[in-house]
Parts: structure tokens; C-alpha cells; sequence
């Protein structure tokens, strides 16, 4: 071999650039600089191969997390242009439900509100909300809530985002006093104002359930809130504690055990202290003594909240309390907030108190927290102390209900208090205060004059009262009314007319009868009645009622005015799972109307709403509810006022998720159909408003449909949708077939199509697109192990907008091979030629749908289909050679096994484009010489590289192999594809090619080549001079095996290479840069575990040099300086295989620019593992092919034309002289017989009938002749006539379909004469006169001619049958279409000698068959299967016939039932069941004979037949027929079961009476 080794000066030659570049930068994930803007359009395809189920240009996760994604731990993630950047992920174990968008005035993102069920996020802790802006920075909207949530809903137009869920409160609000923890928010809802940065209430505050879906109307100016829920939480129960403070100066005040200190011993010094712990500021009791404090109420109220600020004076302090009822002195029970927890506890006996100058709130609690009971009093017990003793230095006493009293000394409120608007009470006319023994609190009365009555000096008699309304909502009025026995005035008392002033412009008026005897509270009214304001004071008014009837003896009537009291109500019931909030620029509603509502007419009871949307004026509701009036189920519209139901009343189950798009409805849920028509919508639907119908989404999906959602980077007709299914449907309607995908697909809208989606390996909650500048980039929530840009399947390609494309849906992909991982290690863009458009091709290790393995190409309509059956072997590497394509890999099967590579890969295979097919005749390559090959040679031998040599014929193949048949070519052989034979160089460099390509008219390689004691790495060959020479002089420039060659097609020369391998003793990776001569280090850090599996060259969008500058295509090729003279301008290199950083981050491909490595393509798996890149690739013309001169196709048609014609011509010539010798011996024979049989006078004609091939209606021309092509050979054996030959080739013809009829035929007769008198011996001409008879007629020229003529005689002798079907006689039945027993029929026996030819040839037990094939028929024996006349053929049936002929006396017709096999002959089982049944017609014994009838075929009677012959069967129109024997051309043999009541009947009967189509009795056909 003739390699030419360094010399001792090579080092000092060699100009290695080692170390030359130690100022490059590595690679760094940490700042994930963007990947290069490759210039596709330069490339016409570029396409990308590897082990890996999806892809992305980056996958960045700086902003978060280096550990990338786990699906314990949800995340929000971007999709912009192929990149997939992490913005958000939470702590494992918790949950992301909703997301939305927050945009800036220009359209950009703001932020994304991020809810569900997390602690943390992004490290930072948050309370189940929080807002991440794009840089990952996350806001944690004041510690956000209390507990999970489930849906939000931003409202840009007003600033504000909604939550929804099962929390109860803002966390900030937990931490506050008791008089709000349970009273502004009640629960499930809340609002976050992105302007003040602040949480705030709506002003139903909650409901009963929880909130699942948020969506506003069209207009924005109502928000809808839908879930399973039926009732606000803002009644008394739920209203702030500290709105209504009671008035405790006014009411009797009794302190225990105090000091005796005067400047501390009141109780009233600490109702509104003027400062702490001053004199008469503060109460402190006795010296190590409890106490205690007692209020006395003359009037019922019902305590709150009480507030209690500690005394520090001298040490002392009230440790703990108790506070009981003043009436009852039951304990009440007490709740606070801990402080230091931030959560309510509950206290009766020793409710703590803290020693600090703040005040303390304490909740009543009452069982059941039905709200506060009505008291007269309190009793604060001071039980322990610090100190010497207990004290106060301040309490404040809070009331549930807003009361309004008619005696204005108890209307006012403390003078500490904040309270801006005062109950009071206003009169007109002769109103006074007064009490009785019943009622001690004075009340007010007025005293009309009976005079007076119903006129309107009696209605100047009014009372209003103003109370103080707090809180905007609903309200339940009630008033006391004093009891009249203790005032005696019950004859006096009389109707009120009661005024309530609800709203501004809004008021009601009630009538109320006030002669109660005893004291009583009335309900008055239960309404919406706005907050009191500056603009709007609530008010009642009572004065005298219209119309009063007055009893005889009364002067004056009374009407009293008491207490009015305002208790807060829940303001909605029966919801039903919709409440709607009214909007405007101020927040939430108005004040002077209630600023939400249910939908009215609401939904059916028990309803629960999951989904809502809205288009153009109308809500659409989703979830799980029924209406019977109207009828609806599901789902329905809401649109002015009224519940519009959809088509067909909607679906037929649950509805989980509604999206709108342009103006169709989508739905997704667990349906499978609408409510009325049942037309198929499985579990997907798109809805027309317009035209008020359902359409289906391809032809739905397998599972569970969750979201449906506009994505907007795959273009604004596409939607995504994903949920728990597995399969697409199929759809004939849109060519759709079942499909097989995971959790996520697209639905184009416009081409009615489904595509493959992003690739998520997990559970989406949250899909959402960006809006204008940012319309391209979408957004996704959920537990994900892995994620990419794209779904593909070990193949992706790169458009000129640097966007992914896959083949199809999930079932178009590249499936799995035995490893559980679907590998594409090549591609190529296969062209014939320059004229032929590219066809996709890729090879690996992977299966197809259709079973096909390892290599395919891409069809128009983005499939795969596989090359034939594909290749039993992983394929390495790809070449075209005109119409040929070289598949070369690693080989699975010894040459043994056989050529197909479908079977048996040895490592190459060619395939032919043209005609679709495998070239079989390609040697073998082996270890070893053809036939020797060792064991385990077959997984050594491996194809690396195939490379086509331009303008010549020879490809060369490189890998691992020793023979290509018996031709030795280490590593490396040169195949001619013109004359299909292997050569070589004539010394083989030895060892393993790993990859090699042309230096202009040189080959360069690389592997591993041993020469003794030598070992190199990459060499190039010479074929001009046939040597191999190693450039790498010093013989340090290349540390290890080279695994990669790479040419830069851009380099002016074609003389620059970039190669990698690995390093021989570090076994880390290394790549060089190689011009021709030279070689220059390029440096790189990657880890250990890395892998280089490919080096590609490409162009880029601007000088990579001096940063990206769009749009400057640069075609120069000089290496610039700025890039450190490593690539050329506006290119990067790409290295790509499973590369991992030293900062712990991975790619499957990297960039460099000439001073930057940049992350350029991550892979991902399916399970969650990091992919590899193995290659990319991009359309290069096809590499011209010279192929040698062979002779032109036309030309060798033409001389195989002409050689066919010669040799035609021989076999005719040949054929035609046998035809005449047989027909003059033939004509001979049969005019001899014919002359006998005309002699006869005995015989009588019979019809010869024949079928016409492939023509089932056969049976009818009277007048067809049958050509008379058998022949009988007359041997004279001892004096005896013998019968031993038969040969049937003949054609027999007829047209029309008829009935069987008598009429004979000549042709008939000529065949009976022939025979009878080839048996009989009998001859009436000898041959010569026969002979003679030939020649001399002039009217006959042929020997059809003579035998018609004969015939005719014969025939013109007997008398023609009677043509009338209904008049048929036995004898005119013709007997079979088989010749023999035609023959019979002509026969009637007329001489001794005919009878003695069939005695004869009955005693034969053997024919003697034209081939030589004996039959035996042995009737003694018919079950035998094997002479069952049902598995005879039909030579052997026809010879039965003759053999069994039945013995007929002399002078008596043989008739068909004579011939035909009978039923014991066909099915003997059947017919000794029948014979045993007899004409017993019990089910019980016939149905097991009718079940066995079900295995014969079944045909319907078209015409009547009357039987006239014993064994025949009469039929009549539409009777069904089992037909048990069919052999036979004009009679079957069958049975006729006419019900069960009537007994079967067998027997024969003509084929054409019958059709395979039923016949209704009126259809039988009588002409």
C-alpha cells in the first residue's frame, strides 16, 4: 500500500494553528444568545435528522431554572419562531390551572397573571397567583390568596383581573382584623386592580360554591361568572363586624371589683378615651381581684364585634377575658386572628388579650355561625391579669344589623366613632315619646282624631326615620311594633303606610296593621337599597294608611313608630351556576342599582357551568345541565334576556370547554352527539350562529377534550386543542383517516384538516396567543417532561422563515424500531437530474406504518412511505447515481439468507427510482470470502459512507468490510452501476472508513488506518496515481480516530474541510479545520459524554462577523479577519450531535460564527431525555453520473421484436403441418362412423348442448350447431371393439337463455353416429370411400362440411320434437352438456350388437385416459371423500357416467334422471336423514337437517316446472332452492324447503329455472 509517512521535518511544514486560538469563547447556555438566522433560500431545503420526538431552535430556561422542565413541578412556557423559552415554573406538587395576557399601550405583553394551586414560583413565593412579565420577574400581587384557584380573566379595558376558585380572601387581608376576615371576602371571588396594585371586593363579595369560568360580553360591560354555586355569601352573616358601632354611653354601665382609685374606677372613662393609660382614660380593677363590666340595653341588638385595647399602667394588664350574655349569662364564644399565624382562632373561657397600647378585635361567635342572637346586654369578665390587676384603657361595641330608632336619644353613635352619616329621625304633626309595662323602651306615638281620618290633615302626621346603610346591597326591612295590651290602646290602633326610599328615584310603599297586642317584629320588605351618601340617604316613612276603616266607638286612632331594622340578605338565590357582574370606569357597578344579577330566565336547577364564551350579543353556557321547557341540554345561548336554545337542543353530555373563532363556536367535553338528530360531534363540535347548525371537527377525537384555543403561530385559521385522547378519528367526508396523536393536535379551520401540534409530553391547562406585533407567539401551561417547537419524529425541516415543519400527524411519523427509539442517521434530496424535482428521502433505524422498515421518502401530501419493504438493517448513509439510490448501513443478515434487503442487509442495497424495485444481483460484503464468512462477521460489517465520483460511472463505498463477493477491497470499493462489478484500489488503506468525500478529482477519508506500526486518521487518494498520502505530516495534528468529514461547499477551491473525532487518550471531542494542507484547531468544551455526530457548513443572513444583519446576502467566500480566518463570511459552522456544556446545559446542535458557539438546536424524547442531531442536510444537485455506452432501448426492442416474430413463425408453420395430418386421419374416422349411423334406422336425435365460456345463460339456441372436434380411435383388439379413448376439445356455443327443450342437433347426432358406430364396428363405406366421398363433393370443402352434410341425412330421417315447454315429453329432455352422456342418449339400443358394446363397456372398471391418468370410481363406497362424486372432476364425473350407466332393456330410452347422481351418491348423510324423516314435518326432527342445509347455496325458482319423471322436482316461482350438486351444465340437483310446516323435497330440475336473486311469488315469469 502506498502511503506516504510524515518525514522527521513534517512538524516545522505542518502549520497547525494549535493553541492559536485559546481567546474563543466557549459555549455558555447561561445567556442563551440567539441561534443564527440560517439563509434557507440559499439552501432550497434544509433538512434535519436525528434520534429525538420533537424539536426547537432553543430551548431556553436561564430565566428560571438550569434542571429544565419537570413535569412535577408545572410551567408557562413561550413558542416564538421555533424557540421555546421557560417563563414560570412552580414547585413539584402543585398546579397551574389559568393564565392570561396583561398587554402595554403598544400591544406588547406586559405580564401573564398566572393562577392555580402554588406556593412558589420561579424560587419566589406566592399565594396561588401571581403575574411573571418576560423576563421571568414575578410579582406577587400582594401575596396574592388564601387558597387555590381555578380561572381568571384579565380586563384590560379596566384595569383589572378577576380570580375565581376556592380561596376566601386576598392573604394580605388574613393578617388584618377580625372585622374583616370574614366580611369582605366571602369566598371564590376577588379582584386585583393592576393600577393601584390592590385587591378589592365585589360587591356580592362571594358565593356558596365555586367559580370555574370567567368571560365577559362583547361589549365588555358585564363579566360572567360560571361554576356550581347558587347563592351570593353577602348576607348578615357576611358584613363587615365594625360598621355599625352601639352607643354604649347611652345604656346603663355597672363595673365590679373596681379600684378605689376615682381617676380609674369608671366605665365610662373608656368609651372614648381621649389618650392611653391617662387618668380617667382608664379603668383598672381591684388589687389582684377579677371584675367585671356590665352593659344594659333597653333595647335588643345583636353584637358583632367588640374591640379591647390593654392597660399598661404600673405593670398591670387584663391577660384573659370572657364576655357573657346579659340576659341569659351564657358564655359567648369569641373568635381573633392570630396574628403571628395569620389565621382566625377561636376562644370562650380565656379569650387572650395582648399587653400593647393596640386595639384587639374579637368576633361573637354564635353555633352554627348563623349570626349574631339577639341581646340586652353584655358581660365583659376580666378573669386574669399581669401585674397587680386587670384594666382597660378602651372598648368599642359594634352591632350586625343597621337599626334606626324613633327615639333619638339612642340613635346616635359613640363620639369617637368614624361613622360619617347618624341615624335620626324626623316628624311632622303631634308625635311623643311614650312607654307601657310591656315595651320599657320608649317609642313614639301619634294620635289622629277619627275626625280626621282618610283626609289629608291626617297624613301631616309622619315619622321618618333615616338609618345608616353602610354597604350597597339587599336588605331585609323589619319593624318593631310596641305590643297595644300594654298600652290599652289595641281599639285605637289602626293601618300605616309605610314609604321606603330605596334608590334615588326608587322607593316602595307597604301597608302594615300595628293592633298587636304584643310586642312584635314585622317583615316589611326585602329589596336592593343603596349605601347612604352625601347625594343619598335610605329612609322609611310612616304615616296614617288611605281608607282606614274606623270601629263606632273609637275618638282617635294610634299609629306607633318604633325600632326599623336593616338586615343584611344574601342578595341572590337560585343562581344556579351564572351570576353576571355589571361594569363600568369607576369598577364594579353602580350604587343605585344592583350592579349584578343572575341570568334571567336562569338555568334548570342543580346546573353546573364549566365553560363560557361569548359572540357578538350572546353568552354561550357550557357544562352539565337539562331543560325539558325549552329543550336543552348542555349547552345554550343567553342573549337579550332570554335562553336561546342551540341546534337540535344541544349534546348529548358534558361540555367542558367553549372558545369562539370568527363566527363559529367550538366546543369541547365528553359528547359524542347532538341532543336531536344525533349527528355524530365526537367530543369536539364547531357551531354556526348563523345558520343555527352543528358541524363536525374532522371526525372527532377518541377522548376527553379539555381546551380548545386560538394559536396563533401556527397562523390565524389554526386552533389547539388538546384533553385525554389518543386518536383522530377518521372522516371520509375530508379524506381524514384515524390517526393516532398525544394530548395535542391543530385543526386548520380552512382546509377542514387536522396537524401536528407542538410537541408536549404532558398535560396542558393553559393555551393562549399573543395579539398584534406578538400575534406570532403562543403560550402553554401545564405539567410537561418535555416540550418543543415542533412535533417530529426523528425528521424536521427548516423554511425560509426559520420555522419548523414535520410529516404529519403522529401515524405519518417515523414510528419506533426494537429499541423503543425511532433514529434517522441520513437524508438526501434525491434528484435524477437537474430537470427532476427533489424527492426526501431518509434512512435509519425506524418502522413506517405500513410495516415498512428503516428507509422513505416524503410524499406530496406529507406521509411516509416506505422503499418497497424497506431494509432489514440501520441505515448509515444515502447517494444517487442517476436513477439508482445506494443505501448502505450496517448489515443484519449473512448472504445466505438471500438478496432482498427486506430480509437480508448485508450492508448495501440499490434501488432503482424508475421502476420502484431492488437490484438483486449486487454481490455481498463480508469479512470474509463469498460462502465463508465466520460467525458474527454479519454485525461487523457496517457501510459508513457512499460517495458518487463525478462524470464517471463508479461509486465509492467506505466503511467496515474486507469482500464485496469474492473481490477484495479493504474498507473501501469502487462499484460500477453499468456493469454491476466491485473494484479497488490497488493497495487498500487498511482498517475502518468513518467518512470521506472529493477534494476536486481527490478523495479524501477518515477513519482509523493501520500500516504496521503506523496508525493514521485521515488520508486522501490520488486516482490518477493511485496512491493514498497522509497530510497530517507531523502526526500530531489529528490526537484520534476522524468520525466526520466535512466539506465547506462555499470555499472557492473545494479544498477546505472541517473535520471531528475523538481524541485517542483524553476521549474528549476535537474538530480541525483542513485546507488542502494545512490544518488549525477550532476549539470547543464539551463534556465527556458528548458525541459529535455531524459538521455542516451554512450560509446565514449577514456577516456573522460583525452581527446579524437581515438581509444581507452576501455570496463572498473569503475568509474575513474579524471571524479569525475560520469560516467564511455569513456562515457559521454547525456541529451537531448529543453535545453537553460545562455549565450543565445541552443542544443538539451548536453554532459557531468564528469567535461564539451559540446553541442552536435542541431535541427532546419522548421520554423527556435529551435527543441528538445526526446530520443536516440540504438539496445539492445531483452529482452528473457517466454511465457506459450501451445500445439504446428502441434499438433492443426492435431486434427482440424481430426474433420473436422468426421464431412465431417457425412454431405456426410446425402447428399448422400437425393440424392438417390430425384432420385428414380425423375426417376418415368420422365419416366412416357417420355413414354407419345413418344406416341405422333405430337411433333417434337428441340435443348436444354446450356452454359458451364465461356465459352463465347457455342453454337456448335451438339452431346452434356444436363444432365437432371429438374424435373416438376404433381399435380391434381379439375381434372386440374397445372404447379407450377420449378427447374432449371442442367449443360449444349458445346465445340466448332458455329453457332445456328436445330439439337434436346435427352435430349432435354426427357425435352419437360416430360413436355408435366406432363401437358397433359396423361400416357402411370403407375408408377409401369415405375418402373419395371427401374429394368428390363440391359442396363440401372441409371436413365440418362432410359431417354436417351426413348429419343433415340423419337428421332429415327422424321426426322433429315437439317445441312446447309445456308439452315436453321425457325423451325430449336433453340428458347432460357432457358429451359421453349425449351420447347415450342417441343410443335406444337397437341391435345385439350396441347392447353387447355397452355390457362391454360397463364391465370396464378403468378409462384409459388421453394423459395417462387411470380413475377409478367405486360407488360401492360414496361417503368416501375421496370418491364422493362431489369431489370428482369433471373428466372423472363424465367417466362415472359411462361406468354406471343403469341397465335399461332393450328398446327403452335412457333418460336424464338416469344420469344425474342422486342425492346418496352427492351427500349420502343428508340423505339417510331425509329418508328417516320421511314426511314428518315436527321441528324437532327437521331442524337438524334444515341447519345443514345452510352450508349449500341458496337459489330462488323463476319459472313453474312440473315434474314428468320419477327423481325430478316441481318448482314453483319464488320457492327456495339448496342446491347440492351443480356439475352437471343443465340439471342440478337440489332440495326445496317451503317452511317448516311442509315436508322438504329433492330431486332435479333445469339450472335455468333458477336465480341467486330472490323471487316474490307474483315475479315468476311464465313466457
Amino acid at each position: 500500500m502506498k502511503i506516504v509517512l510524515p518525514g522527521s521535518n513534517g512538524l516545522a511544514k505542518s502549520l497547525l494553528a494549535i493553541g492559536a486560538m485559546a481567546s474563543l469563547s466557549t459555549i455558555s447556555t447561561a445567556s442563551q444568545p440567539n441561534s443564527p438566522n440560517i439563509d434557507v433560500d440559499k439552501l432550497g431545503q434544509l433538512g434535519v435528522v436525528g434520534t429525538f420526538s420533537g424539536i426547537s431552535r432553543e430551548f431556553n430556561t436561564s430565566l428560571v431554572s438550569k434542571s429544565g422542565l419537570d413535569s412535577a413541578s408545572p410551567s408557562i412556557m413561550s413558542f416564538s419562531n421555533g424557540t421555546v423559552t421557560l417563563l414560570a415554573q412552580t414547585i413539584p406538587g402543585g398546579d397551574i390551572n389559568a393564565a392570561c395576557p396583561y398587554y402595554n399601550r403598544d400591544g406588547s405583553i406586559s405580564k401573564i397573571f398566572i393562577s392555580g394551586n402554588f406556593d412558589k414560583i420561579n424560587g419566589n413565593s406566592a399565594g396561588y397567583v401571581a403575574a411573571v412579565d418576560q423576563n421571568g420577574k414575578v410579582d406577587a400581587l400582594q401575596g396574592g390568596l388564601d387558597n387555590s384557584v381555578n380561572a381568571l380573566y384579565c380586563d384590560q379595558q379596566n384595569g383589572l383581573v378577576y380570580f375565581a376558585g376556592n380561596f376566601t380572601m386576598p392573604v394580605i387581608s388574613r393578617n388584618s382584623s377580625i372585622a374583616e376576615y370574614r366580611s369582605k371576602w366571602t369566598g371564590g371571588v376577588a379582584v386585583y386592580n393592576v393600577t393601584s396594585n390592590q385587591w378589592q371586593a365585589l360587591p356580592w363579595k362571594g358565593v356558596d360554591g365555586q367559580i370555574t369560568a370567567i368571560a365577559p360580553s362583547a361589549d365588555k360591560k358585564h363579566v360572567y361568572f360560571g361554576g356550581n354555586f347558587d347563592s351570593t355569601r353577602d348576607g348578615a352573616d357576611y358584613t363587615p363586624l365594625n360598621q355599625i358601632p352601639v352607643n354604649l354611653g347611652a345604656f346603663g354601665i355597672v363595673v365590679g371589683n373596681p379600684t378605689a382609685d376615682t381617676n380609674y374606677n369608671k366605665a365610662s372613662y373608656i368609651l372614648c378615651p381621649s389618650g392611653y393609660d391617662q387618668p380617667q382614660n382608664t379603668l383598672l380593677l381591684a388589687d389582684k381581684l377579677p371584675g367585671y363590666i356590665r352593659f344594659n340595653v333597653n333595647q335588643p341588638f345583636r353584637p358583632s364585634l367588640i374591640r379591647l385595647r390593654n392597660t399598661q399602667i404600673q405593670g398591670r394588664g387584663t391577660k384573659t377575658f370572657y364576655i357573657q350574655d346579659g340576659a341569659t349569662n351564657a358564655i359567648l364564644t369569641l373568635s381573633y386572628v392570630d396574628q403571628t399565624a395569620g389565621i382566625e382562632k377561636f376562644c370562650d373561657k380565656a379569650c387572650p388579650l395582648a399587653q400593647n397600647a393596640e386595639y384587639q378585635d374579637f368576633r361573637f361567635y354564635f353555633q352554627g355561625d348563623k349570626g349574631a342572637e339577639m341581646t340586652n346586654g353584655i358581660v365583659i369578665n376580666l378573669s386574669d391579669w399581669y401585674g397587680m390587676g386587670a384594666g382597660l384603657t378602651g372598648i368599642e361595641l359594634y352591632q350586625r344589623d343597621s337599626v334606626v330608632s324613633s327615639n333619638p336619644n339612642v340613635n346616635g353613635y359613640p363620639e369617637c366613632s368614624n361613622v360619617r352619616y347618624q341615624p335620626n329621625v324626623e316628624t311632622q304633626g303631634s308625635w311623643s315619646s311614650t312607654s307601657n309595662n310591656i315595651h320599657l323602651a320608649e317609642y313614639s306615638v301619634a294620635s289622629i282624631p277619627v275626625s280626621q281620618a282618610n283626609s289629608d290633615a291626617s297624613k301631616k302626621n309622619v315619622i321618618t326615620l333615616y338609618p345608616y346603610i353602610a354597604e350597597s346591597g339587599f336588605y331585609d326591612i323589619k319593624m318593631a311594633i310596641p305590643g297595644c295590651q300594654g298600652s290599652n290602646d289595641c281599639r285605637s290602633r289602626t293601618k300605616v303606610k309605610v314609604d321606603v326610599k330605596l334608590t334615588p328615584g326608587s322607593s316602595v310603599s307597604v301597608s302594615q296593621n300595628q293592633a298587636q297586642t304584643l310586642n312584635e317584629v314585622v317583615h316589611l320588605y326585602r329589596g336592593y337599597i343603596a349605601k347612604s351618601s352625601d347625594d343619598f340617604k335610605p329612609s322609611i316613612s310612616l304615616r296614617i294608611d288611605d281608607n282606614i276603616v274606623v270601629a263606632p266607638d273609637v275618638q282617635a286612632l294610634n299609629i306607633v313608630a318604633d325600632t326599623i331594622t336593616f338586615i343584611r340578605a344574601n342578595s341572590f338565590t337560585n343562581l344556579n351556576g351564572v351570576i353576571r357582574a355589571d361594569v363600568d370606569s369607576n369598577g364594579i357597578g353602580a350604587d343605585n342599582k344592583p350592579p349584578f344579577g343572575p341570568l334571567s330566565p336562569s338555568l334548570p336547577s342543580n346546573s353546573v357551568v364549566r365553560a363560557l364564551a361569548t359572540l357578538d350579543d350572546t353568552l354561550y353556557i357550557g357544562g352539565t345541565f337539562v331543560s325539558n321547557s325549552p329543550v336543552y341540554s348542555n349547552i345554550v345561548g343567553y342573549s337579550n334576556g332570554k335562553l336561546v336554545p342551540l341546534a337540535d337542543g344541544g349534546l348529548d353530555a358534558t361540555v367542558k370547554t367553549i372558545n369562539t373563532f370568527g363566527k363559529q363556536v367550538f366546543v369541547g367535553g365528553y359528547f359524542t352527539q347532538s341532543l336531536g338528530s344525533k349527528n355524530k360531534l365526537t367530543r369536539i363540535a364547531a357551531y354556526n350562529p348563523k345558520d343555527s347548525e352543528w358541524a363536525r371537527v374532522g371526525g372527532g377525537l377518541d377522548g376527553t377534550v379539555d381546551l380548545v384555543a386560538a394559536w396563533s403561530p401556527a397562523g390565524n385559521d389554526t386552533i389547539l386543542v388538546t384533553g385525554s385522547f389518543t386518536k383522530v378519528l377518521a372522516d371520509e367526508g375530508h379524506h381524514i383517516n384515524e390517526t393516532a396523536v398525544t394530548n395535542a393536535v391543530l385543526w386548520n379551520m380552512t382546509s377542514s384538516s387536522w396537524t401536528g401540534a407542538p410537541y408536549l409530553n404532558g398535560t396542558t391547562k393553559v393555551v393562549f396567543s399573543g395579539s398584534g406585533e406578538n400575534s406570532s407567539v403562543g403560550y402553554i401551561g401545564g405539567h410537561f417532561s418535555s416540550v418543543a417547537a415542533a412535533r417530529a419524529s426523528g425528521f424536521a425541516s427548516l423554511d425560509p422563515r426559520n420555522r419548523f415543519h414535520s410529516a404529519g400527524l403522529a401515524n405519518n411519523e417515523l414510528l419506533s424500531a426494537s429499541d423503543g427509539k425511532a433514529t434517522v442517521s441520513t437524508g438526501i434530496y434525491y434528484a435524477k437530474d437537474n430537470t427532476t424535482a427533489p424527492q426526501l428521502i431518509v434512512g435509519g433505524q425506524f418502522t413506517l406504518p405500513s410495516k415498512a422498515t428503516n428507509i422513505a421518502r416524503l410524499l406530496a401530501n406529507q406521509t411516509w412511505q416506505g422503499l418497497g419493504h424497506g431494509v432489514n438493517g440501520k441505515v448509515l448513509t444515502l447517494a444517487n447515481a442517476n436513477q439508482y439510490l445506494l443505501i448502505g448501513g450496517e448489515a443484519s443478515a449473512s448472504p445466505a439468507k438471500g438478496n432482498s434487503p427486506d430480509k437480508g442487509f448485508t450492508g448495501l442495497a440499490i434501488y432503482d427510482m424508475d421502476d420502484g424495485s431492488y437490484y438483486d444481483k449486487l454481490p455481498h460484503l463480508s469479512m470474509n470470502k463469498a460462502g465463508s464468512s465466520a460467525k458474527g462477521d454479519v454485525g461487523r460489517v457496517r457501510v459508513n459512507k457512499i460517495v458518487v465520483r463525478s462524470q464517471n460511472p463508479s461509486v465509492i463505498i467506505g466503511g467496515n468490510f474486507k469482500y464485496a463477493g469474492g473481490f477484495e477491497c479493504d474498507s473501501i470499493c469502487f462499484y460500477d452501476i453499468s456493469t454491476n462489478q466491485f473494484t479497488g484500489p490497488p493497495t487498500p488503506p487498511g482498517g475502518v472508513i468513518n467518512d470521506m468525500d472529493f477534494m476536486q478529482s481527490t478523495l479524501v477519508v477518515g477513519g482509523t488506518f493501520v500500516n504496521k506500526s503506523d496508525t493514521s486518521y485521515f488520508l486522501t487518494y490520488r486516482f490518477d496515481q493511485q496512491l493514498w498520502e497522509n497530510p497530517d505530516k507531523s502526526g500530531n495534528a489529528l490526537p484520534g480516530p476522524v468520525n466526520i468529514v466535512a466539506k465547506d461547499h462555499r470555499s472557492a477551491n473545494g479544498t477546505v474541510f472541517y473535520l471531528a473525532g475523538i481524541d485517542a487518550k483524553t476521549k474528549a471531542s476535537y474538530i480541525r479545520r483542513f485546507d488542502g494542507s494545512t490544518f488549525m484547531t477550532i476549539p470547543i468544551s464539551l463534556q465527556p459524554n458528548s458525541v459529535i455526530s455531524g459538521l455542516t457548513i451554512l450560509p446565514t443572513m449577514g456577516d456573522n462577523s460583525s452581527g446579524d444583519k437581515k438581509g444581507s446576502k452576501s455570496k463572498r467566500s473569503d475568509i474575513s479577519a474579524s471571524n479569525n480566518g475560520i469560516l467564511p463570511l455569513d456562515s457559521v459552522l454547525v456541529v451537531s450531535g448529543v453535545l453537553h456544556f460545562s455549565d450543565g446545559g445541552h443542544a443538539s446542535a451548536t453554532s459557531f460564527d468564528g469567535k461564539t458557539w451559540s446553541p442552536m438546536l435542541t431535541t427532546v424524547q419522548g421520554d423527556g431525555s435529551p435527543g441528538s442531531v445526526n446530520s443536516l442536510f440540504w438539496q445539492i444537485p445531483p452529482t452528473p453520473v457517466k454511465s457506459r455506452k450501451v445500445l439504446s432501448p428502441a434499438l433492443v426492442i426492435l431486434i427482440a421484436v424481430a426474433i420473436s416474430l422468426v421464431l412465431v413463425f417457425i412454431v405456426v408453420l410446425v402447428g399448422l403441418a400437425y393440424v392438417y395430418f390430425r384432420n385428414r386421419q380425423e375426417a376418415i374416422a368420422l365419416a366412416t362412423a357417420a355413414a354407419a349411423i345413418t344406416a341405422s334406422s333405430t337411433l333417434s336425435a337428441g340435443p348436444v348442448y354446450a356452454k359458451k365460456e364465461n356465459d352463465p345463460n347457455y342453454y337456448n339456441d335451438q339452431n346452434a350447431i356444436a363444432s365437432p372436434n371429438t374424435a373416438f380411435t376404433n381399435t380391434h383388439d381379439s375381434g372386440a371393439h374397445q372404447l379407450n379413448t377420449y378427447e374432449d376439445t371442442r367449443t360449444f356455443t349458445h346465445d340466448a337463455p332458455h329453457a332445456p327443450h328436445g330439439i337434436g342437433s346435427a352435430a349432435g347426432v354426427t357425435v352419437a353416429a360416430a360413436a355408435a358406430a366406432a363401437a358397433a364396428g359396423k361400416h357402411s363405406d370403407s375408408e377409401s370411400d369415405v375418402d373419395n366421398r371427401i374429394r368428390s363433393d363440391s359442396n363440401t370443402s372441409t371436413i365440418e362440411d362432410v359431417l354436417q352434410s351426413t348429419a343433415q341425412d340423419v337428421e332429415d330421417s327422424q321426426e322433429p320434437a315437439n317445441n312446447s315447454r309445456d308439452n315436453e315429453a321425457s325423451s325430449d329432455r336433453p340428458l347432460s352438456t357432457n358429451p359421453f352422456i349425449n351420447i347415450m342418449e342417441q343410443m335406444n339400443r337397437p341391435s345385439q350388437s350396441t347392447t353387447a358394446l355397452l355390457t362391454e363397456t360397463r364391465s370396464k372398471d378403468r378409462l384409459h385416459m388421453s394423459d395417462n391418468t387411470q380413475y377409478k370410481v367405486d360407488l360401492q363406497n360414496p361417503v368416501s371423500p375421496t370418491n364422493r362424486l362431489s369431489n370428482m372432476d369433471e373428466s372423472t364425473y363424465s367417466r362415472h357416467i359411462i361406468d354406471n350407466f343403469p341397465e335399461v332393456p332393450p328398446g327403452e330410452p335412457v333418460t336424464h334422471t338416469d344420469i344425474v347422481p342422486k342425492l346418496d351418491q352427492v351427500a349420502p348423510e343428508l340423505a339417510a336423514a331425509m329418508a328417516a324423516v320421511g314426511n314428518d314435518t315436527s321441528s324437532k326432527k327437521n331442524a337438524p337437517i334444515r341447519e345443514s342445509l345452510k352450508s349449500y347455496p341458496v337459489f330462488y325458482t323463476k319459472f313453474p316446472f312440473t315434474s314428468r319423471e320419477p327423481g325430478e322436482l316441481n318448482m314453483k316461482p319464488g320457492d327456495r332452492v339448496f342446491v347440492i350438486d351443480k356439475r352437471d351444465e343443465i340439471w342440478w340437483l337440489g332440495i326445496i324447503d317451503r317452511g317448516s310446516d311442509v315436508p322438504l323435497e329433492q330431486g332435479i330440475f333445469p339450472a335455468t329455472y333458477v336465480t341467486s336473486e330472490e323471487v316474490s311469488p307474483d315475479d315468476g315469469d311464465l313466457e
